[in-house]
Parts: structure tokens; sequence; C-alpha cells
């Protein structure tokens, strides 16, 4: 039914098929080893940063949050997510950042979970180390970033759940 020129053009097309099949698998294997290689990098970076925190220690970040959910195994407070969209206004309720973060702060800290704020962007997204620094004591425990343990309230601050509502 088919002549010998047509199966040869058959396997020619087949084996033309397989090659534009396989021939990049050798670059995408060194795009998934340099892959690895840089997460492991990331995993070794956090585990630098915030290992020698206690696994309950809450974090608060602007750039890091994933990071260190992901590589340091450890809670990320996402403050940047805090303000809600006021649709009526047109804008983000930005006025509700530094109330909301200082409860939640408070919050935590009556549980007896250790919390730092790492200064990941300059100037800090918000100003939030100086806002924090208008309620709480913060001690630099590491530099480069600069990470800092919230300690005491620098003034009592009352439990208010409404803290976080526009």
């Amino acid at each position: 039914m088919y002549g010998r020129e047509t199966a040869k053009w058959r396997w020619g097309f087949a084996i033309t098929l397989l090659l534009m099949l396989f021939w990049p698998i050798p670059q995408h294997a060194q795009a998934l080893y340099e892959r690895k290689i840089e997460s492991a990098k990331a995993s070794q970076q956090y585990n630098d940063m915030i290992g020698n925190t206690p696994e309950d220690s809450v974090f608060i970040s602007y750039v890091n949050n994933d990071h260190i959910i992901y590589y340091g195994h450890r809670t990320s407070l996402t403050y940047r997510r805090i303000p809600v969209s006021d649709a009526e206004l047109g804008r983000y309720h930005w006025e509700m950042v530094e109330p909301c973060v200082v409860q939640m702060i408070y919050e935590l800290q009556q549980q007896k979970i250790p919390i730092y704020y790492i200064e990941d962007k300059s100037p800090p997204f918000l100003d939030l180390l100086a806002k924090l620094q208008n309620h709480y004591t913060l001690e630099l425990v590491k530099e480069s970033p600069n990470i800092y343990q919230v300690m005491t309230p620098i003034q009592p601050i009352q439990s208010d759940i409404n803290a976080c509502l526009p």
C-alpha cells in the first residue's frame, strides 16, 4: 500500500519528532538543578537569619513573609495586608495599621509568643519601625538585615477587639 519512500519519510518524521521532544531535556534538567541549588541557598539564608529564634516566634516583615514561612518554618504577620479597602472613600484605611499591629503584638505577648520585626525595606513600609518604637521597646538581635525583638510595651496597652476594624 505504501512504498519504501513513504516508509522512509515516516521514519524520518518520527525521528525528527522524537529529537524535538527530547532535545530540551538536558537544558530543563540543568535549570532544575540550578533551581535546587538556589532553594538550598535560600533555605540556608533564612535558617541563618531566624534559625536561633523559638519555633513559636512570629515575624513582622514586609518583603520576607513567604520565605520566613516556607524556609524558616515560622509564622509571619503580613502587615501590608491590614488596611481594608473602602470603595466609598476610594482609598485604603492606612490609619488602621498602627493600632492593629500594636493590638496583635499585645495579644501575642499575652500568650508569651516571641515577636520579631525585620527591617527588610528601607525606609520601612509605612514607617512601621518608628511606630513600633512608639509603643514597645525593641532589642536589636541581628544585623543585615536588622532584626529586632519586640519587648515590653512602653505604656500599658489595653485589649481592644475593634483595633483592626475600620
